[in-house]
């Protein structure tokens, strides 16, 4: 079985030594009332994704630096195990990364881009 599919702005994201995780996260207003009761108001749920990745060529680290360059609202494509594509609009965080080298080969490692659902 293949790597899910995931793009974003339009870009396919390498899959080598990807991790993909998601989470929702509450828009909330909070409040008492005059008797001191918490009142929430739940206004939006939506989601978070994380795409980790644990070592990363430099044509790979391109392709990320180019998503992240294409601006901070993007489109996001992700593939679901039934084969459904889901699409949600996100922002994308900055990001950090160290370089790795392993003999005569220059690595990248430690990548995590956050996307946040708008």
């Amino acid at each position: 079985m293949s790597a899910p599919l995931l793009k974003l702005g339009g870009v396919e994201l390498p899959t080598m030594s990807r991790s993909f995780s998601e989470s929702e996260f509450e828009i909330t207003r909070e409040d008492r009332t005059a008797s001191g009761r918490l009142v929430i108001d739940v206004i939006a749920v939506k989601k978070v994704f994380t795409i980790q990745y644990d070592i990363v060529t430099d044509e790979m680290l391109s392709v990320i630096n180019e998503v992240y360059r294409l601006g901070s609202l993007l489109n996001f494509v992700v593939e679901r195990e039934n084969g459904q594509i889901d699409e949600y609009t996100v922002r994308i965080h900055p990001y950090s990364r160290d370089r790795l080298v392993l003999g005569d080969n220059w690595f990248w490692e430690g990548i995590t881009l956050e996307l946040e659902e708008v």
